[in-house]
């Protein structure tokens, strides 16, 4: 029978929901208290299905009684009927994420809908006391990781989470958000929890509020039961109801009456049926569950202490006179055809062992013994004959001694004292004899012209077999073997003298001389190879100096090496003839050389590089770089003529210059004595500026023109102060117009004389066309501001700074 505990509800109430309850099942009982505190031991000591609890005027305490429930007891559906007194009540209750609530006044039917759905669902094995969404939040909120299996009557799916978000879904073909949306769109899924795949791929990024609002909508929308304009305040609304399939539609009723004398104070549950009546006649059972609680404690210690002593006293006769003699008989005879119908040896002597451990006492124990003797042996007789069958089945090879001494040796560690033992042994000492003649059999198999595969295996006996009955055959096997090969090496040796090519036959000594070290006709091979080696390197050798010129130093060093790793080859004499040639050919060069890097040296004088190369020619007249060396004489003497015409032009530019700078230091003069007559106002602190005392402005003592000599264009004028340096000041700009207008035009005027017309920083556009302002003299002697249309004008600079 389902247990419904009802908390602190009025009886009217009790019997609505009874009532209502019949017509989903008979098959429940309703515990009532009305102490909220009282939940804690009444969930302790009683099963309780589905709680339900009428929140009239919520306190903190009572709050947090509610959590604690809902986190102590998660499996246990908590239902909760409130009018919300206060905001932070309100948001308290929607908190707890396993509690659903009914808001206040309370549709019964709905109510009893609800607590018949939960109990119904406990029974098909769901997620008690919540739905699948409320599920998803609380796994979100405890960062919860694990698998999903949810089942309908005809669809299956998955929800995968990890660390409480929900990463993937399946749903049929779909996948990802469509298979959320599927899932969440089923009525009453069945709901099982598996392990966490962290490996899943993740294919959902959109947080899980926002899936299960739209969820919500789209589930709405199929059943046509919300209004597709609410839809949006009805999401609002429900986020803390954890799910759709939690949310109670229509329960809202009309505002309750106010209290009248007459009637007393309105039941806040919501408006009772006019056929009141038949909801009591049809209740189901109900009980106070404070007194039930403490009635069921004080009744069950008094039976438990009361029953036991009398079951223990019972079961003590009855098994001492009657079940013991009967169990211990029949156990013997269920034991002995067990033993008749076991498939095997190993089978029959479990059964008997697993008898004589339980019954070692049992009146039929020797009789069990006798038999499991005989079984013993009969095992003992079988596992020598299957270790003689294994090892006959070994394959002979560099494994067969472990192995079979292995087999063997695992029957003299089972059966130490059988009376196998003795021929065990003996054939573990015939091992090595088997091993022998198996192998030397095997060497007469190898083809003759084989040689290496031969050799190799003559070798590997010997180790195995340093002492074997057959080594000295296996030795003169060897020898022989070597004196064929010594003959095939000369044989071949003739071959490669007329090809010049003795790779091969080097390689053949190799191999002799490695393989055979003790073979008499070693010497004579090692001179083989050494000959055949020596001209196989010269041909190598004179390919190379071929390569990097016969007479290069590459060539030379080549030798030299060589020489030097082989001091006692037999090509010597004609390696270091080589030599001697290369060197007097490396004299001329480096001669030679040294004279054209001298003379291709610009910084040597070119009078001193045209005298070496006529002493040159003078002393080496028949020399291979004749011909050369006077075709850079020619060179030189050309070179020495211009250098004689460049001393000449640098004579008459440095007079040039010298006589410019005069000229300039004449006009400095000059405006140095216009400085003194036009009073205190302009003065040359720093070298060849103009400081305006008045304006604080520092201007060049020389303008553009007068300093050059050429007139500018804008873009000229502006590189021209910006690479200015005069006075050590690199911060020089081209001035404002009422800079230049203000030392022009006042007086006294600035002491400076120049270009008719000076640049100014002031550049803008007009119709298209770029502009610039200039300042100039007009015909009456004043200086104007003026614009000019071409940037490419030319005028002077009077540069200013700061």
């Amino acid at each position: 029978m389902k247990k419904i505990l009802a908390v602190d509800i009025d009886a009217i109430t009790i019997n609505i929901i009874s009532s209502l309850m019949t017509e989903h099942t008979t098959d429940f009982e309703i515990l009532t208290t009305d102490k909220m505190e009282e939940m804690h031991d009444i969930f302790k000591s009683l099963s309780v299905d589905v709680a339900i609890i009428d929140i009239k005027k919520p306190s903190t305490n009572d709050i947090e009684i509610l959590k604690f429930i809902a986190k102590t007891y998660t499996k246990t559906p908590l239902i909760a009927m409130t009018a919300f007194e206060t905001i932070e009540i309100e948001s308290a209750i929607k908190s707890i994420g396993s509690l659903q609530y009914f808001e206040k006044p309370v549709d019964f039917k709905e109510l009893a809908d609800k607590i018949a759905e939960v109990l119904e669902s406990s029974v098909r094995g769901e997620i008690h006391g919540i739905s699948l969404a409320s599920f998803l939040q609380m796994s979100e909120m405890e960062k919860t990781s694990c698998s999903l299996k949810v089942k309908t009557s005809e669809k299956e799916g998955r929800l995968f989470m990890i660390k409480g978000a929900l990463i993937a879904a399946e749903a049929g073909e779909l996948t990802g958000k469509d298979a959320v949306y599927e899932i969440l769109g089923w009525d009453s899924p069945v709901i099982e929890i598996e392990d966490a795949e962290p490996n899943r791929r993740k294919e959902i990024s959109t947080p899980l509020m926002s899936l299960l609002m739209e969820g919500l909508r789209r589930k709405d929308e199929e059943s046509g039961k919300v209004d597709k304009s609410k839809i949006s305040a009805q999401k609002a609304k429900n986020i803390s109801i954890v799910s759709s399939a939690d949310r109670i539609k229509g329960i809202v009723k009309p505002q309750k009456e106010k209290d009248t004398p007459e009637t007393g104070p309105k039941p806040e549950t919501g408006d009772i049926p006019q056929d009141f009546g038949e909801y009591m006649d049809a209740q189901g059972k109900i009980t106070d569950a404070g007194k039930l609680l403490k009635r069921k404690r004080i009744i069950a210690n008094t039976l438990k202490i009361a029953a036991g002593m009398i079951i223990l006293i019972a079961i003590a006769l009855t098994w001492q006179f009657m079940v013991k003699p009967w169990l211990v008989q029949r156990n013997y005879e269920k034991t002995i055809a067990q033993v008749r119908n076991a498939g095997g040896l190993q089978s029959k002597l479990g059964i008997l062992n697993d008898y004589l451990t339980a019954h070692p006492d049992s009146q039929y124990a020797s009789k069990l013994q006798q038999i499991k003797k005989e079984t013993l042996e009969a095992i003992k007789t079988r596992d020598f004959e299957q270790t003689l069958e294994k090892v006959d089945k070994l394959a002979i090879n560099e494994d067969y001694k472990a192995k079979a001494e292995a087999i063997y040796n695992n029957f003299l560690k089972q059966y130490p004292d059988s009376n196998f033992a003795r021929e065990i042994q003996e054939r573990i000492a015939e091992i090595p004899a088997i091993i022998d003649d198996a192998e030397f059999r095997a060497l007469m198999d190898i083809p003759a012209n084989q040689y290496s595969k031969r050799l190799t295996a003559y070798r590997q006996y010997l180790k195995n077999h340093p002492d074997g009955k057959n080594t000295p055959k296996v030795q003169k096997m060897i020898t022989r073997l070597g004196e064929n090969l010594f003959q095939h090496i000369k044989i071949k040796k003739s071959q490669c003298d007329e090809k010049n090519k003795w790779q091969p036959c080097i390689l053949l000594c190799q191999y002799f001389t490695k393989n055979f070290q003790s073979h008499k006709r070693l010497d004579e091979v090692k001179q083989l190879r050494k000959t055949m080696e020596d001209q196989r390197d010269l041909i190598r050798l004179t390919a190379e100096a071929a390569e990097n010129e016969e007479y290069s130093q590459k060539t030379k060093q080549l030798y030299q090496q060589y020489l030097k790793k082989n001091p006692d080859t037999t090509i010597r004499s004609t390696l270091e003839a080589r030599i001697a040639r290369i060197e007097k050919k490396q004299n001329q060069e480096k001669t030679w050389n040294d004279l054209l890097a001298y003379v291709q040296n610009n910084e040597n004088s070119v009078f001193k590089r045209t005298g070496k190369m006529e002493q040159y020619i003078k002393s080496n007249p028949p020399s291979v770089y004749a011909e050369e060396a006077a075709s850079i004489l020619s060179w030189l003497k050309k070179e020495k003529q211009e250098e004689l015409d460049r001393i000449a032009r640098q004579k008459a530019l440095a007079e040039k210059k010298r006589q410019k700078k005069a000229d300039l230091d004449r006009k400095k003069d000059k405006i140095r004595e216009r400085i003194k007559k036009a009073g205190n106002r302009y003065v040359e602190k720093v070298t060849n500026t103009i400081t305006d005392t008045q304006t604080g402005l520092t201007w060049c003592m020389l303008d553009s023109f007068s300093a050059t000599g050429e007139c500018m264009d804008h873009k000229s004028a502006t590189k021209y102060v910006d690479n200015l340096n005069t006075g050590g000041f690199d911060d020089w700009r081209l001035p404002d117009p009422s800079e230049l207008m203000v030392i022009y035009n006042d007086t006294p005027r600035f002491p400076a004389e120049g270009a008719n017309w000076y640049w100014t920083n002031e550049v803008f556009s007009a119709a298209w066309q770029k502009k610039a302002h200039i300042v100039k003299l007009n015909p009456n002697g004043h200086w104007i501001k003026s614009e000019v249309l071409l940037l490419d004008r030319c005028g002077g600079v009077r540069a200013v700074r700061p």
